[in-house]
């Protein structure tokens, strides 16, 4: 994984057609923030300590917008759709954004 917060694109960003490449930026702040992980499940992993609770949710081992989820009265947690998708990386790393 690769992080940077500065005002354009660091060398590493996009460079590598195996990596996932994403970005929370506004014109040439020095607030950017691009990032470069090897696979989902390792941008998970970093995501899980930084994501907004008031939006996303952790269940099952992956990020979830709350509201795709359904609240179990039995087990007292949240339960994922059957046929529902996580939450987008893109849309988690602009949501923790300072934009």
């Amino acid at each position: 994984m690769n992080y940077a917060q500065q005002a354009h694109k660091p060398e590493w960003y996009k460079v590598d057609d195996t990596k996932l490449y994403h970005a929370a930026t506004s014109g040439s702040s020095p607030f950017n923030e691009w990032y470069e992980f090897n696979n989902r499940a390792e941008s998970v992993e970093f995501l899980a300590d930084h994501f907004p609770d008031d939006k996303f949710c952790w269940v099952g081992g992956e990020i979830w917008d709350m509201e795709d989820l359904t609240y179990d009265e039995v087990s007292e947690g949240f339960v994922c759709p059957a046929k529902g998708q996580p939450a987008d990386i893109q849309e988690i790393i602009e949501a923790t954004s300072k934009f």
